[in-house]
């Protein structure tokens, strides 16, 4: 197990138990079964709700499941202080190396990263870095 020491500017030592790797990959599979069933309710409200029909409904559809999938991490990592629902789910969190709970900025950061570090590379370039750390 690793663990982050982080000095506050009262020059007090706090440590930090690393969240592992199989802690990380089941909070990221914890997310995605969320981000299916938020798009299965946004299908049922648009199909049941709405009125409308035909290639306008699968694009209503696809635009609204792109969103979800899409800004799905940034908002919740904002919303919960640095913890998702996934990553609420097995007690772990992102800090700052301050100590300090991200900010918008921080979570901006980490989502743009976020699509190079999983998305292009298939995730492999997020396990390195994990298991590197």
């Amino acid at each position: 197990m690793s663990y982050i020491n982080i000095k506050t500017t009262q020059n007090v030592d706090i440590t930090y138990e690393a969240a592992n790797l199989s802690d990380r990959i089941l909070a990221f599979f914890v997310d995605l079964l969320i981000i299916f069933l938020i798009n299965i309710l946004f299908v049922l409200i648009t199909t049941i709700g709405f009125s409308v029909k035909g290639e306008k409904l699968g694009f209503v559809i696809s635009f609204g499941a792109g969103l979800v999938m899409m800004f799905y991490s940034l908002i919740s990592e904002t919303i919960g202080k640095g913890a998702s629902i996934g990553k609420r789910a097995l007690k772990i969190k992102v800090i700052k190396l301050d100590g300090k709970e991200p900010n918008i900025g921080d979570n901006f950061i980490r989502w743009i990263f976020r699509f190079i570090d999983i998305v292009i590379s298939f995730g492999t370039l997020a396990i390195f870095s994990i298991l590197s750390g």
